[in-house]
């Protein structure tokens, strides 16, 4: 076994900067899957490989044959491996990103209407929309307490029990950056190596820039469809209720914001 190894492990969260980090790594020259989605090791016939659905014993042998591959960077988007095999793993540094709940739901959901995911024109309609698609999670309250607990695309509510599980999972990370902070990928440098240069970020807000990308490249429904659908700041009485509703997912995020505080500090 290779004495220095290390493989950065990164939960990506959808709409919490996932790409930048993967173009992040890219950028360092980490060694991705040689077929992959956005840091997500796909197979050689262009298979996803899910590894949040693996074993232990499954989860520990891919790790082995990513060291015996040179593969230093992961990422898993469509859910949570077992973090406790992960964790007690010695070559591996378990990295993620939070983001204000709310914030993510928006850009989730405008980012589904631009692309042609949903046909939903509101984001009270988006709420559980996309129950038949394998995109569902991602339309459920308490996104990342579905995720860390493992308890993707459930139709109950999530409650006490799966919040306890994400909290314990989140816990076994070595670090969990906030997008709200200042400069949320500081800690980068020390904890990877990694130089933090500019990479492109995705938006979903329209402007000159964005207008003639989309133009130039083609891109004409998606461009109509964020022209007449542009981004809208939800109403105080639309935030009220989505904290309310997602209160176990804004608990997980305060208590990730406030130990970047203490660490900082």
């Amino acid at each position: 076994m290779t004495k220095h190894y290390r493989l950065i492990w990164f939960q990506h969260l959808r709409k919490v900067a996932g790409s930048t980090i993967v173009r992040l790594a890219e950028a360092n020259q980490e060694m991705l899957y040689p077929q992959h989605t956005n840091g997500n090791p796909r197979t050689t016939d262009g298979k996803l490989i899910r590894i949040w659905e693996m074993d232990p014993t499954d989860l520990a042998h891919f790790v082995d044959q990513c060291e015996h591959d040179g593969i230093t960077f992961v990422s898993t988007e469509w859910g949570a491996p077992e973090v406790a095999t992960l964790a007690s793993d010695p070559r591996i540094i378990l990295i993620t990103c939070l983001r204000d709940p709310l914030e993510r739901f928006l850009s989730e959901y405008y980012y589904s209407v631009y692309k042609g995911r949903t046909d939903r024109r509101s984001i009270e309609d988006f709420v559980d929309s996309t129950a038949m698609h394998s995109l569902h999670t991602l339309s459920m309250f308490n996104y990342y307490c579905r995720i860390f607990s493992r308890y993707n695309d459930h139709p109950e509510p999530v409650g006490p029990e799966q919040f306890e599980m994400a909290q314990s999972a989140l816990a076994l990370f070595d670090h969990c950056a906030t997008l709200e902070d200042q400069d949320p990928f500081a800690e980068f440098p020390r904890l990877l190596g990694w130089s933090i240069s500019e990479v492109a970020v995705n938006r979903t807000v329209m402007d000159w820039s964005l207008f003639g990308k989309l133009l130039f490249q083609g891109h004409i429904h998606q461009l109509l469809r964020r022209l007449a659908n542009p981004r809208q700041e939800p109403s105080d009485e639309y935030r009220k209720y989505f904290r309310e509703q997602n209160q176990w997912d804004y608990q997980l995020y305060e208590e990730a914001r406030e130990r970047r505080v203490n660490v900082s500090s």
